[in-house]
């Protein structure tokens, strides 16, 4: 199942946005989640798309994929 997404980066010391990814027609190809309870960053949660489309800010990448 293809799905859209946005991830919005914000400014770390501010609530404003600081730069954003449109990803377009993404399959989820990895999904991985590991905890560390000794660690300061317990859960860490770790996904690979591969998508169609991914514009950050100016820039765009266009996969051709076969069909």
């Amino acid at each position: 199942m293809k799905k859209d997404a946005k991830v919005t980066f914000n400014k770390r010391d501010e609530d404003s946005k600081m730069k954003e990814l449109e990803i377009v027609e993404s399959y989820m190809v990895h999904f991985e989640e590991s905890f560390d309870e000794a660690g300061a960053g317990a859960m860490i949660q770790s996904i690979s798309l591969s998508a169609r489309s991914i514009k950050v800010g100016n820039g765009e990448h266009e996969n051709e994929w076969a069909m």
